[in-house]
């Protein structure tokens, strides 16, 4: 047995009586054999029993709690096949007779341990016992046909496949099988075919019936099969003539076909259907042979074919890729374009239907090789991803692409308590020429946090604050489906220093970033000037380079325990600390008693903020503060706002004029497109404000002015 994917350690491997699980955990483990086994147990309301088991890729389970072979339930239930994050996959309830499940599916995982829960529809309780088998999976005693111990895929070359059994056993293989394809199977006479007892082979059809058999064949005590392919799925079996335990090295190979001599390109040997995530076709071919695979393609997507650079794809010759329109023209070649002695193709569908790909050895070469193969343009599911990043404390950037209704997916490795900026516009190297938005998974696939819109043009951004060490997933797509290409700047922005001009500034505009970390060991070295009245805290320093005003630039540290009773609520503009910036409106207290200072940061620049650490504090001066920029206008308490607004011209084209009749405050314009988003933004003090609006596009717009705590809008059509 393979060595499990997920340990999990069992408090209770007792089959049997459990009360309602509190926690998403097994009870028990299972092994699914390809014979009947059953498995009972109970639970109260609410309750459920799991069970974890391996699976393992390309086999055939089924778990049922009706309809026989010992399967029964005195409830309704449901089945449930699940990760070990208590995510289900499939799910099954009344599939089998009225009240009771069935569920039966082909793992797509290989030699992972995952998880089937059973559990009452609507939360009832009562007993249980599952019926469970795999179909192809680890063998009881000797399989009966449909069942098989395991798949191969015979190719040009001959390979050979070691087994053994013990008394009144036998090994089952299923084969896919080719119409005029010539297929044989030997425990003799060379080639790798061996045996240490008399051997028996016989092939089955559908309904197992037998096709062929043989009996000594190839050399004493040896046999030897060959059968002309019609098409479908065969079993080969392998027994002891004599019923006694033996071991065996079963040669196989297919021959005719592409594989021996290459023909036209419509004579395919195999048809294959790219998917978003990469899928792989083992093959071989003698010299002068190939392999023809009909592709099934949809327009508007990117499929990518290689025998090489990863995803699976291995060549051990050097391979020459070719595809073909349904009438044999060509449509795209390639030699060595991926990797030395491997080729890949690239190529967008023009229409829905069907191509050919031919793959052959360069100066007619024979060999084995791997083909990997995928579509693009519809979004790769995670966990799979297109491409890992791991920020660092400078920015860094990468560039993705996608197609209509596409996406571009990001694995991500982040450090507990930091913060990670990612952005597609703000500068920083990030950029899109299209409106693209950003989204943010967990480990385990779910959506925990949206980008904004607070870049101006089409880019959006996330700061996100990493709870745990470990991946989170970055999907990058097209608003309303729309197609193009990014430039994803991301980095970490890391946690404090000790001293001030150690500090590397956080490049920051309208948003929100979030910190985290501790100040234990934070020391006054390098913080203040001694003429400074701060001149010999201890703190720990962040900086920010704005690159705009914040009329609100606003720190909150809210959820500390305890509270910092002493915290700095100034911001400095240079190092060591000299000039100090107060916070200009009086701070006021989060529900936990600790404080939210702001300050009115009207010039763009760099400013540095000191973390105060408390000696007295119990969790050594722990801390999770998060900073924003905003548009909040602050006034003096002499100023007052006393303005009547008109927008003109309206419609207009390339120029929106802004006027005030009465006091003209300092003001925060913006204008959003019909889908609510910003395209435009800006501080204005003098009247009438004249605003370019030649960059955007003919439509209807909104324009909202905010002074001071009053916010108007007007509806402004550009034509």
């Amino acid at each position: 047995m393979a060595t499990r994917t997920f340990l999990l350690i069992l408090t209770a491997l007792v089959i049997g009586t459990v009360r309602a699980q509190e926690d998403c955990v097994p009870t028990a483990s299972i092994e699914p054999l390809d014979t009947w086994q059953t498995v009972s147990g109970e639970y109260d309301a609410d309750g459920w029993m799991i069970f974890d088991a391996e699976f393992f890729l390309g086999v055939d389970y089924v778990f049922k709690t009706g309809c026989g072979d010992g399967a029964t339930a005195d409830h309704n239930t449901v089945i449930e096949w699940m990760t070990p994050i208590c995510t289900t996959i499939l799910s099954n309830d009344d599939g089998c007779e009225n009240g009771r499940s069935s569920l039966s599916f082909n793992s797509f995982f290989d030699e992972t341990v995952l998880w089937i829960r059973v559990r009452g529809a609507q939360g009832q309780g009562g007993s249980f016992t599952m019926a469970y088998r795999s179909i192809g999976g680890v063998p009881g005693q000797c399989n009966e046909c449909p069942s098989y111990d395991e798949q191969l895929m015979p190719s040009s070359q001959w390979q050979s496949k070691a087994g053994a059994y013990g008394t009144g056993g036998c090994k089952v293989y299923r084969v896919f099988s080719a119409v005029g394809m010539e297929y044989t199977f030997k425990t003799g006479c060379g080639d790798g075919a061996i045996a240490d007892h008399d051997t028996f082979i016989e092939v089955q059809g559908v309904g197992c019936a037998t096709l062929s058999s043989d009996e000594d064949g190839c050399e004493a005590g040896r046999s030897q099969v060959t059968w002309m392919g019609t098409g479908g799925i065969i079993y080969v079996k392998v027994i002891s003539s004599s019923g006694s335990a033996g071991t065996f090295s079963m040669a196989y190979r297919r021959s005719g076909g592409n594989g021996s001599l290459c023909g036209t390109c419509t004579e395919h040997d195999l048809s294959i259907t790219p998917g978003v995530n990469w899928s792989t076709s083992t093959s071989s071919y003698l010299s002068e042979g190939c392999q023809i695979y009909r592709v099934s393609v949809t327009e508007g997507f990117m499929y990518t074919f290689k025998t090489g650079c990863g995803n699976g794809a291995t060549a051990d010759h050097d391979t020459f890729l070719e595809l073909f329109d349904p009438d044999c023209g060509t449509l795209a070649m390639d030699n060595d374009g991926c990797e030395n002695g491997s080729s890949m193709i690239e190529y967008i569908a023009t229409s829905t239907g069907f191509l050919y790909l031919k793959v052959s050895g360069i100066e007619a070469a024979e060999g084995f090789y791997t083909l990997a193969y995928r579509k693009s343009g519809s979004c790769t599911d995670c966990p799979s991803y297109d491409v890992e990043i791991t920020p660092t404390l400078v920015w860094q950037t990468a560039t993705g692409a996608y197609l209509n209704d596409g996406c571009w997916l990001y694995k991500v490795n982040v450090t507990e308590e930091h913060t990670y900026a990612f952005q597609t516009g703000c500068g920083n190297g990030g950029a899109s020429d299209h409106f693209s938005t950003l989204q943010l998974l967990d480990p385990g696939c779910t959506s925990i946090q949206n980008g904004s819109w607070g870049c101006n043009g089409p880019g959006s951004d996330i700061n996100y604050l990493a709870l745990e060490t470990g991946v989170v997933y970055l999907k990058v797509y097209g608003l309303d489906g729309t197609f193009g290409t990014h430039t994803l700047a991301y980095r970490d922005l890391g946690s404090a220093s000790d001293e001030c001009s150690a500090v590397q500034p956080i490049q920051f505009s309208q948003g929100n970033v979030y910190l985290a970390g501790s100040l234990t060991g934070a020391t006054s070295a390098g913080d203040f000037v001694e003429s400074s009245p701060y001149y010999g805290s201890a703190v720990m320093w962040y900086a920010f380079e704005l690159e705009e005003p914040c009329y609100g630039f606003t720190v909150a540290y809210c959820g500390l325990v305890p509270a910092w009773g002493n915290t700095l609520n100034i911001l400095t503009t240079d190092c060591p600390g000299d000039s100090a910036l107060v916070a200009s409106v009086e701070s006021y207290a989060c529900e936990d008693g600790n404080g939210r200072y702001s300050f009115p940061v009207l010039t763009p620049g760099v400013y540095y903020l000191p973390l105060l650490y408390d000696p007295l504090n119990s969790v050594d001066g722990d801390y999770e503060i998060s900073v924003t920029c905003n548009d909040e206008v602050w006034l003096g308490a002499e100023e007052t706002i006393a303005c009547a607004w008109t927008i003109h011209p309206n419609p207009g084209l390339d120029e929106l004029r802004i006027s005030c009749t009465g006091n003209t405050p300092r003001t925060l314009v913006r204008i959003h497109d019909p889908l609510g988003r910003q395209v435009w933004s800006g501080g204005i003090t003098a009247f009438p404000a004249r605003i370019d609006t030649g960059s955007l596009p003919p439509g209807m717009y909104m324009v909202v002015i905010q002074d001071g705590n009053r916010v108007s809008s007007f509806t402004w059509i550009k034509e």
